[in-house]
């Protein structure tokens, strides 16, 4: 049987095409859900919820314009919209819109916990969400617990790289998957028409090389799917129970925010499962698991990110 002997050409040329066909079935069952597929009624109970979540929202603001006094009965109508806005996330509908809206919610009802939650929520899926940003960076404010002043090199650093943090992790994996199967091409074909594309190739290239280094820096750090908020006061232990001393010289009230650094154990003392965490300002301490909701979690439909306030 003859070896088959391909030129260096037809060889990258074939190498191009399959790289553009299995990246393309990579990126296809990403694409979001469409209003003709079969999550249409999960969307619909979002919408409806989300819009029952506004309702309840602007009557809440109304009522606090005619009777300011009333702060109780203020934020039970503010946390009666919020969770309105949870059931519209539960439902389906995990948009930045609506963890936003249930942020501000929250934030009104005095509920700082949920609220810081549900922007860091609203950011991971958009993290130019500027209404999501001003709102966590108000209630940071509020806290003992905060991050330390970022140096000057940290600053030029993420002034330079500004898209890395600015672009959901989704929209940087869509783009590569775009740029670099073109870019891939366009080289290819550069070996029969060196013009214009070769320097097609080069310029699409370099995004793409640089968003994946952002996808794999992201993926490896994993700082998200081990990000959590503490939703009630707990005071911080030297060792996973009860039996240890505080690590810190107050509790860490509602809304502190943790990085959670190895798995849960099962404390000796009561049996309850406790986790190690890091603060904002780098310090570690052991809390109780049930004390910390997580940032990114599963809602009912997981994934379905149409936009329900269109």
């Amino acid at each position: 049987m003859p070896a088959l002997n391909l030129r260096p050409r037809t060889t990258l040329l074939v190498a191009g095409i399959v790289t553009t066909v299995l990246t393309t079935l990579l990126w296809l069952p990403n694409i979001e859900a469409q209003p003709n597929s079969p999550v249409t009624s999960s969307f619909d109970t979002a919408r409806a919820t989300f819009e029952r979540g506004e309702v309840l929202f602007d009557e809440a603001r109304r009522y606090q314009q005619e009777h300011p006094a009333s702060g109780a009965e203020i934020q039970e109508r503010y946390r009666r919209a919020g969770d309105e806005f949870q059931s519209a996330w539960q439902a389906g509908g995990a948009t930045t819109e609506v963890f936003t809206n249930a942020g501000n919610s929250y934030a009104f009802a005095g509920d700082h916990g949920k609220a810081i939650l549900f922007y860091r929520r609203a950011l991971s899926v958009n993290p130019a969400n500027q209404v999501a940003t001003n709102g966590l960076a108000s209630l940071r404010e509020t806290l003992p617990i905060r991050e330390p002043r970022a140096s000057a090199a940290d600053s030029l650093a993420r002034t330079l790289f500004f898209w890395h943090e600015g672009l959901a992790f989704r929209t940087r994996w869509f783009a590569f998957f775009l740029l670099f199967p073109i870019s891939f091409l366009a080289l290819t074909i550069a070996l029969w028409r060196r013009r214009p594309f070769r320097l097609i190739g080069f310029v699409l290239l370099v995004p793409a090389v640089a968003l994946l280094v952002s996808i794999v820096v992201d993926a490896y750090a994993a700082s998200l799917m081990s990000d959590g908020v503490i939703q009630v006061e707990v005071v911080g232990r030297r060792g996973d129970g009860e039996s240890y001393g505080p690590s810190h010289s107050m509790p860490f009230p509602p809304g502190t925010e943790v990085t959670v650094l190895e798995a849960a154990r099962t404390s000796s003392d009561d049996g309850a499962a406790w986790v190690s965490v890091r603060l904002l300002d780098g310090s570690s301490t052991w809390i109780p698991q049930r004390a910390m909701d997580p940032v990114l979690v599963s809602a009912q439909n997981d994934g379905l990110t149409t936009s329900i306030s269109q």
